[in-house]
């Protein structure tokens, strides 16, 4: 989908209540052209356009549960942004948007050192520990649907995909709730003089076992640090 940049800037001027002066396109992201704003003050902020199907078309609940999430862990040391304004239908911005603030340092998908680990992995902790109160995120949604298990004529053992798509359609086995990033990979944490300064992209913002949310950074990481799997 185009996107007039200009009304979504606009917008962004209007709610932000700052002349932007700069406007940067970031890379990386799937579902959404995500812009970075440079006020004339020299403050920056982070506009994300939800442009792509089938984002854009559950984009209020997606933006909503972002906004309340970062909303939310304002008050926590885990390092979110912060939602300044949202745009769901995306009358005003040109595209369903979501405003939030900018936050320092840059993507490391070069290397999956045992520090970088480590570094992870504490901060998995304390998203896990996160207590939202009442105000608890939704359970969480396999991505495995039976739609997706098709094995790939790559695949040198075949039979192993038939178990794991025989253990998929099994009924989820108990376990205990805890809250979740659920989209959780280097690819969505920011770092500044080898410190974690930011964790990013909380859309798909859950409820449900912890182990998901290691699961998933850990098969991203084997596929972003120098294409060497560690896991």
């Amino acid at each position: 989908m185009e996107i007039t940049e200009g009304a979504a800037i606009r917008w962004a001027e209007s709610v932000w209540k700052r002349r932007v002066t700069a406007v940067r396109r970031l890379t990386g992201g799937w579902t959404s052209t995500v812009l970075r704003l440079t006020a004339a003050s020299g403050e920056r902020a982070v506009l994300r356009l939800m442009t792509k199907e089938p984002w854009r078309r559950h984009a209020p609940g997606l933006l909503t549960r972002e906004a309340t999430v970062q909303n939310q862990l304002s008050a926590s040391q885990i390092p979110a942004p912060q939602s300044i304004a949202l745009d769901l239908s995306g009358a005003e911005a040109g595209a369903p948007a979501h405003l939030m603030s900018w936050l320092p340092g840059r993507l490391r998908l070069d290397s999956a050192a045992e520090q970088i680990i480590e570094e992870l992995a504490k901060l998995l902790v304390a998203i896990h520990g996160f207590d939202p109160g009442a105000a608890k995120p939704r359970e969480y949604q396999s991505w495995a649907d039976p739609g997706k298990r098709v094995i790939p004529q790559w695949a040198r053992r075949p039979a192993l995909w038939e178990r794991g798509f025989e253990e998929l359609a099994q009924p989820a086995p108990a376990y205990l709730g805890t809250f979740l990033h659920r989209d959780f990979h280097l690819g969505n944490v920011l770092w500044e003089h080898g410190q974690v300064s930011g964790v990013v992209d909380w859309v798909e913002t859950s409820w449900g076992p912890a182990c998901l949310d290691v699961a998933h950074a850990s098969s991203a990481t084997c596929r972003t640090s120098l294409g060497r799997p560690r896991c």
